[in-house]
């Protein structure tokens, strides 16, 4: 069991020694770009407005779920500045970490795709209209906000609150015509609106950068895959501040440091049922925590499956001291008089003298003790919805497919609008992972992008007062990240699995012995092998028939999250081909790219 473990150790660690011979497993951790990879799918949803007319005049929206359109994930890792072209793997006796940048490309895989071209138009809410929206209420409600913005608002037809575009630029990137073109037209180089003016790129599957510091574990084993960077540019260099302007979350840096990405975990049985696992969340850009579910049998394999834990959506919840709380705000504002002044005027007055302030609306001794960890996030809606307004610029929640878990939107959202009611096998987020090997055989990871409705009051007339579904979170996008062990990879792990353990049941000491050979060829689970040579090696060493044909990998997937890379788009609709070109012109992308 000791040498089969070591075995395990010595894959599983990528070290600079192996970088600097080239060996196949850093050629396999370094890139997936190659066909014997397996597939990391993003398969991509639409939430279609079939009568974005009649929105505006009072009528509740109609949706049509169009999808899916599948891709797959290519992704490299590269230097993490300028001038470093490879991963930097810095080793001392205390410490082991590797640095790099993921770089993130897609393919659009049309055959496991429904069959309707990206270039068909789609309409689905904005969410670039609805940030505006809550900008100038923001700064003016109800009355002028610039004069040229308010202007274009006032022409702006009711059909403005959606986005009417190909399929192709909402998966690739988009930008919103009305405000950064017709707002941006009239007010031409109002000072104002440059200060207020917002960037609307949006992308489902942007493509970009990340940059990385994680342990390798050749110290420590058990912290392997951990994380002390995850996607920053900024200072301090161990959290998640945001790349430009502004902090994500008010009061506080999101810690990156400790939580991981659902790929590697230690081995040994570091796993069990009681483990609370910290895993980096893209794209809600904060750490997340993910506990035992239950265990599952994967294709013959026994795993254990960990799921989002339901805290992590959960409304924000205050605790107060029960001691000073009263339920009922108060009834008379602390500066009205109650019976009416005598003097000094000679002639009393009639009526009470009238309240110097508005009756306080919560109990003035209310001490809160502590909070939910949910409430750093802003998550003060109901439960099962993420807020991400901050991150996009819109008022975006998150929430699981079909508002799995969110019974206030399914009543509220799917019941009003006559949507699919949520599965909790379909729309769930978990991994299934062996214990043993810390192995991931299954990522599954289905989303949902949901845009807060925001009322638009102002004291001229406009196309959106007649709305119907103020205040309501209406879906935009389902998507859902996969990725998944073959049958083929999964019946080659298993036999191995099996033959060490009938081995160890044979003998003390002939178990050993085998396990460690017999990992080297069980070890194309984590790394899929494009050398047909080296797993012929392993056979012969164990003189004994297994597998014959593997060409396997680890199965994981991972969010992608736009970053920096997205400013690189021009002009109202930006396409695939044009993304290209702006991609490649990044430092050390083209350079990189298969």
């Amino acid at each position: 069991e000791d040498a089969f473990y070591t075995a395990v150790d010595d894959q599983i660690v990528m070290t600079q020694a192996k970088q600097e011979a080239n060996t196949q497993e850093y050629q396999e951790w370094v890139s997936n770009n190659n066909d014997d990879a397996p597939l990391q799918l993003f398969e991509v949803w639409l939430y279609n407005v079939t009568n974005p007319y009649q929105v505006p005049r009072g009528i509740d929206p109609t949706f049509a779920l169009i999808g899916p359109f599948t891709f797959r994930r290519l992704e490299n890792k590269t230097g993490p500045t300028f001038n470093a072209s490879e991963p930097v793997f810095t080793e001392t006796d205390n410490s082991s970490t590797v640095e790099f940048a993921y770089v993130y490309d897609f393919q659009y895989l049309p055959e496991r795709s429904t069959n309707v071209s990206l270039d068909e138009h789609v309409w689905t809410f904005s969410g670039s209209m609805m940030g505006l929206f809550s900008t100038v209420n923001e700064v003016s409600f109800n009355v002028s906000f610039i004069d040229c913005v308010d202007t274009a608002i006032q022409n702006f037809p009711g059909i403005a609150i959606f986005w009417h575009t190909t399929i192709r630029n909402f998966t690739h990137g988009l930008r919103d015509p009305y405000i950064e073109g017709d707002i941006d037209r009239i007010c031409g180089n109002d000072f104002f609106w440059s200060q207020f003016r917002p960037s609307t790129f949006y992308s489902l599957i942007d493509r970009g950068q990340n940059g990385v510091v994680m342990d390798t574990g050749k110290n420590d084993i058990t912290r392997v895959g951990e994380l002390q960077v995850f996607r920053n540019y900024s200072v301090p260099v161990v959290n998640s501040e945001k790349i430009f302007q502004g902090d994500l979350w008010e009061g506080h840096e999101e810690e990156v440091r400790g939580s991981r990405e659902t790929r590697t975990f230690p081995p040994r049985n570091w796993i069990t049922t009681d483990s609370r696992l910290k895993i980096w969340s893209v794209e809600k850009f904060r750490a997340t925590e993910y506990t035992f579910q239950k265990h599952v049998d994967f294709k013959g394999v026994p795993l254990m499956r960990f799921r989002l834990d339901d805290a992590e959506l959960y409304a924000c919840r205050y605790t107060y001291d029960e001691s000073c709380t009263t339920l009922a705000p108060t009834v008379a504002p602390s500066g009205a008089t109650i019976t009416p002044t005598v003097s000094p005027t000679s002639t009393p007055t009639s009526t009470p003298t009238a309240p110097s302030e508005a009756p306080t609306l919560s109990p003035t001794c209310v001490h809160i003790l502590n909070s939910s960890h949910t409430c750093k996030y802003y998550q003060f809606w109901e439960d099962g919805v993420a807020n991400l307004s901050n991150l996009r610029g819109s008022p975006a929640f998150m929430s699981k497919g079909r508002f799995l878990d969110a019974p206030f939107f399914i009543n509220d959202t799917n019941r009003r609008f006559n949507l699919p009611e949520p599965d909790s096998e379909r729309d769930d987020q978990y991994f299934d992972v062996d214990p043993k090997t810390g192995i991931v055989f299954r990522n599954y990871h289905s989303y949902q992008i949901n845009f807060r409705v925001i009322q638009m009051p102002r004291e001229y007339a406009t196309n959106f007062t007649n709305l119907s579904v103020y205040n309501k979170l209406v879906p935009f996008a389902y998507v859902r990240v996969e990725a998944i062990a073959t049958d083929e990879q999964v019946d080659f792990y298993k036999s191995n699995l099996d033959t060490i353990d009938v081995v160890n049941e044979l003998s003390l000491y002939g178990g050993p012995v085998l396990a460690v050979l017999f990992f080297g060829a069980m070890f194309c689970i984590c790394c899929q092998m494009n050398n047909s040579l080296r797993l012929r090696e392993v056979q012969k060493s164990v003189v004994m028939d297994v597998a014959s044909n593997a060409s396997t990998a680890t199965a994981y997937g991972r969010l992608s999250e736009g970053n920096a890379e997205q400013k690189e788009a021009d002009g109202p609709l930006i396409s695939m081909e044009e993304r290209t070109t702006a991609l490649d012109q990044l430092p050390g992308y083209g350079a990189t790219k298969h």
